[in-house]
């Protein structure tokens, strides 16, 4: 994917089947939220579906931790 895509676009793919560590299915589009975390990790942005990874990942203080942009679930 690019910039450009939709968080909800993407993880609604990899949230469709359940993880073999997910038996009851509980990790579905319906039932989580995403957010990141500022620079200093002392506070949550929620990321809603419809965001763009672009949007996402130019929150003020949002940093790429260890060469990684993390978006959590």
């Amino acid at each position: 994917c690019d910039e450009t895509t939709m968080v909800g676009t993407l993880l609604q793919e990899v949230l469709s089947s359940p993880a073999e560590w997910d038996a009851e299915h509980k990790y579905k589009m319906d039932a989580v939220s995403f957010f990141v975390s500022d620079q200093f990790d002392e506070f949550l942005m929620e990321v809603y579906p419809w965001t763009d990874f672009k949007t996402a990942f130019s929150y003020p203080g949002f940093q790429i931790k260890q060469g990684l942009s993390v978006l959590m679930v």
